[in-house]
């Protein structure tokens, strides 16, 4: 048996490069088209190219691939894991993207004056957002702003500034330079300049909070349809990495099991058993927003509306019910409340002129089940937050087996 020929060494080290996961003796590297991959290695330096869909072990000078299943894959993974001692790595992306250079908050306002015309500038940082000297509160005679970095892409950056532009009633608008550019450039990356939201954080979910949201999602993903297309932007917000891949699934079942958690081991199978990553495939398309937790909503005069539009990309459309239903404010344990997911449902179908299929709504609970577990295994196993107790994991997960 395979399983039982093989010894790794007792130390392993865990790295993750978008839904490519290493399991290595030393470093390893994606290079060239790699996507959907899990790899196990006892080489110092390990480099995986163009490879998709497979779970590769590297041992010894061989090397055996194999069809990235989940099931039996997950199986094969532990059983070569189990009672070693991983490291994990964050993400070099993940890490960049929450840590970025230090802001003088002179040079800020300065350069604040000299490209949008402010005067009497006041900025403060943003505390609780991962967004680490990222998220900028800007007040100043011509009016309330916030300052907040694009990430590092052109074409990215300036499509967020003009859709914004179009959905005024969703979104908070973007502030143009005096020279008419939509951001100015820092060392570490675009960062655009948009309106305050005056409002209330909403304070307590609650099912009418859900009928209401669910309404306003489904007219927001019929609003940015029409923005994208208008403007020829569809190709900047298309996303190959699904985080819902054979690869995560297998990785988040490796951790849970080397980590001592295997009384949740019977919910990844139930996930893998269902065919989850592959169901994704024939549900309904939209333009999403992708992150409205809690935080990312706020009560105003006229009704709710976004923030934080970073994550806009084309995907299932039921993706945009994980983060309400799960997550509240920033960084907090994920919670969730009995009967919203059929509150937000209702209301999205109320608003929409294509109402939420039976298999949507099934792929759905098999979406918040995994983000659960995924979010679990972020926090608590790679980055030791240990902030989501696993007894709160164990009740959410009871109250969506409760779910129809």
């Amino acid at each position: 048996m395979l399983n039982s020929t093989i010894f790794f060494p007792e130390e392993i080290k865990f790295y993750r490069e978008g839904n490519n996961f290493g399991y290595v003796t030393g470093e390893i590297t994606f290079s060239g088209r790699c996507m959907n991959n899990v790899v196990i290695s006892d080489k110092e330096k390990t480099t995986v190219s163009n490879s998709t869909n497979s779970f590769t072990i590297f041992y010894k000078g061989t090397t055996q691939v194999f069809p990235i299943e989940s099931q039996s894959m997950s199986e094969l993974g532990i059983s070569l894991l189990k009672g070693k001692k991983i490291i994990y790595h964050t993400p070099s992306q993940v890490f960049a993207r929450e840590n970025l250079e230090k802001k003088n908050t002179s040079m800020l306002e300065d350069i604040l004056a000299q490209s949008y015309g402010l005067t009497n500038i006041h900025l403060t940082p943003i505390k609780g957002s991962i967004r680490k000297e990222g998220l900028f509160h800007v007040l100043s005679k011509e009016g309330e702003f916030v300052l907040k970095n694009l990430g590092t892409k052109t074409a990215r950056a300036k499509a967020l500034f003009e859709v914004v532009q179009e959905l005024p009633s969703f979104f908070p608008t973007g502030k143009k330079t005096t020279s008419g550019e939509r951001f100015v450039c820092l060392s570490d990356g675009f960062y655009g300049l948009e309106e305050y939201v005056i409002g209330e954080p909403i304070k307590e979910r609650s099912l009418s909070y859900y009928f209401e949201l669910g309404g306003k999602i489904a007219r927001m993903h019929r609003e940015l349809s029409g923005a994208i297309e208008r403007r020829g932007l569809q190709n900047t917000f298309l996303s190959e990495c699904s985080h819902s891949s054979a690869s995560n699934l297998i990785a988040i079942n490796i951790d849970l099991a080397v980590n001592g958690h295997d009384s949740f081991l019977p919910e990844t199978k139930r996930i893998m058993s269902a065919g989850f990553d592959v169901r994704r495939d024939f549900l309904d398309e939209a333009y999403i927003h992708g992150d409205l937790n809690q935080s990312n909503v706020i009560l105003t005069s006229t009704g709710l509306k976004f923030i934080d539009l970073e994550l806009l990309r084309f995907s299932r459309r039921v993706v945009d019910f994980e983060s309400p239903l799960l997550f509240g404010r920033n960084m907090a344990p994920p919670l969730y409340l009995k009967s919203s997911f059929k509150a937000i449902t209702q209301g999205y179908n109320v608003h929409s002129k294509f109402p939420i299929k039976e298999e949507e709504k099934e792929y759905v609970l098999y979406l918040l089940r995994y983000a659960l577990l995924k979010n679990f295994v972020i926090r608590n196993i790679r980055r030791g937050e240990k902030n989501n107790r696993p007894e709160t994991l164990a009740e959410n997960l009871k109250l969506l087996g409760e779910e129809k």
